[in-house]
Order: structure tokens, then sequence, then C-alpha cells
């Protein structure tokens, strides 16, 4: 399974939300913990996002309920 890796602003234009803080590819803990959280969200809609201090993990935000919203 391949994961695209975007920028802040290319991510925020497909439609992406971040789900975490950013995780350190230098520390083998944080490195493990978002493999564990990607594997859990096998089946959806997920991207990197290069930031400041490591990568988060985001998910369209056309699978995701967010506040607000009435179905």
């Amino acid at each position: 399974m391949e994961i695209e890796i975007l920028t802040p602003v290319d991510a925020h234009k497909s439609g992406y939300l971040s789900l975490t803080t950013p995780y350190n590819q230098e520390n083998p803990q944080e490195a493990q913990w978002m493999r564990t959280v990607i594997n859990d969200l096998k089946g959806c809609q997920v991207v990197l996002v290069e930031v400041t201090g490591g990568l988060e993990v985001a998910r369209h935000k056309s699978e995701m309920i967010l506040a607000g919203q009435r179905v």
C-alpha cells in the first residue's frame, strides 16, 4: 500500500484533515505509532502530511463525520 505525502496546503486543497499530531520519524516509537494508525485506517482515503516536526496522518473529509453535521 503506497501512501501519498502532501504539503499542508495540498492536503487542505484536496480535502484532507489531519487526524494526528506530527510523528517524528527519527523516533522509533513514534514511527511505530504512525504505522499502527495507518494500519487501523486500511480501506480509508489516507495521506501523510509533511509538517515541521514530522508527518501527520490525514483522512479525507468525505469519510468523516464532523461536528455540526446532521445525517
